[in-house]
């Protein structure tokens, strides 16, 4: 097998450098270059700059700012400052080409169904059921749903089968256990809450209108829940991502894996971040106009830390953000779109940040009566389809090859 050798580019962007300090690496005989076929240009050996980065100590400062870089390869998702990229594909034009459940087997497969659906064994429905009306009703859905992931493993005795198509087969019957699973909405006032529980065909955007919503389920609510479900479905290697191809190194089974994207997803700094917009929001309904909460919540909190504002990676605005604001017009309640624009207006005017997709997914759920907290759900059962497919990237790599080292300074 050929190996695919590294651009100047992409070798800088596995070690976490720029292209110059990759050239002193080269200088100093730290990492070999050879010439591409033009006879001019530089090309990298993968495996010596992947062993160079996990070797690699961290520099002067690095304590202090509290930053572990990690590079790895990956063939599912592409994030660069401006764009975002599902094995080559932009997201926002997966958007309108397929629903959540294509996308998810997508990513899992490579396969492009656009019909897909997740089945789910009648058994497997009543035994998962069981175990959700155990849970308090308003049991937090990250919490609910780990505790169901680890009660469906423990049905599966092939969980062990981590082959392709058994995993993928086995996490699209997850996904609709646990979107099931949640409590139905209590009706509001101008809203009706579905009393048809949802068919196991039902797609996972109506499951969520349904469950999480007082409203009626009308088309434009569910496909802006299936935007948010496809926008959000992965993100390269965010925190949660991580977690998961962690656990997937020592061969932990799917369920586990995705337990721990669970574990690392319910910090209010990941996938509870809309959570607080959703606070914000109703906080300025109440008062009747949003200008003095916005100002009140940028200065009794460092505007550094306000959730649903800027992006680490994203130069500019976050495009998923945008892609799904653009939903958001056949939704607006009694003026509600009108009252979050200017609360984002005036935030990004004080904190000199774009809005990033937390505070979209928090209009949404806004928009649509939810509960604060639906965000939660909504996120961790969107990035379940991310972390599959990366826990499958992840069992073709070598086993237990994440093995971190800490620099000493105890005693």
């Amino acid at each position: 097998m050929t190996i695919k050798l590294l651009t100047t580019r992409q070798a800088a962007a596995r070690l976490g450098v720029t292209p110059q300090t990759l050239y002193a690496y080269v200088s100093r005989g730290v990492v070999t270059r050879t010439l591409a076929a033009d006879g001019r240009t530089s090309r990298f050996d993968p495996a010596e700059i992947d062993a160079l980065a996990l070797r690699s100590r961290p520099r002067a400062g690095a304590r202090r700012a509290g930053r572990v870089q990690v590079s790895m390869a990956s063939r599912i998702t592409q994030l660069t400052p401006e764009t975002l990229r599902y094995r080559g594909r932009d997201v926002v034009g997966l958007c309108d080409e397929g629903g959540f459940e294509c996308v998810a087997h997508w990513l899992w497969t490579g396969a492009w169904e656009p019909d897909r659906r997740f089945e789910v064994r009648p058994d497997r429905a009543r035994r998962a059921a069981a175990l959700a009306r155990v849970l308090p009703k308003d049991a937090p859905a990250i919490e609910r749903f780990g505790v169901l992931c680890s009660g469906v493993a423990c049905l599966e005795p092939a969980r062990v089968d981590l082959r392709p198509e058994v995993v993928s087969r086995h996490m699209g019957e997850l996904v609709g256990l646990l979107a099931s699973s949640l409590p139905a909405a209590a009706p509001t006032r101008g809203g009706r809450s579905s009393s048809r529980r949802a068919e196991p065909d039902t797609s996972i955007a109506r499951m969520l209108c349904e469950r999480l919503s007082p409203l009626p389920p009308t088309k434009a609510r569910i496909a802006a829940m299936d935007r948010a479900l496809v926008l959000l479905a992965d993100h390269e290697l965010a925190t949660s991502t991580l977690a998961v191809r962690v656990a997937a190194s020592t061969r932990a089974d799917p369920y586990s894996a995705v337990a721990a994207g669970l574990a690392a997803a319910s910090g209010r700094w990941h996938g509870k971040a809309a959570s607080g917009v959703h606070r914000l929001l109703l906080e300025a309904e109440r008062e009747g106009h949003p200008e003095p909460v916005a100002i009140r919540a940028f200065e009794e909190r460092d505007a550094g830390i306000l959730a649903g504002l800027g992006h680490p990676v994203y130069t500019g605005e976050d495009p998923r953000g945008r892609a799904l604001w653009t939903a958001f017009e056949g939704l607006d309640r009694g003026g509600r779109l009108d009252r979050a624009t200017r609360l984002r207006d005036v935030l990004e005017s004080h904190t000199g940040r774009k809005a990033n997709v937390d505070f979209a997914l928090a209009v949404l759920a806004y928009l649509a009566d939810m509960p604060v907290g639906a965000t939660d759900a909504i996120f961790v059962l969107a990035r379940v389809a991310g972390w599959v497919a990366h826990a499958l990237e992840e069992y073709e790599e070598t086993p237990l090859r994440f093995r971190a080292r800490a620099t000493y300074e105890g005693p």
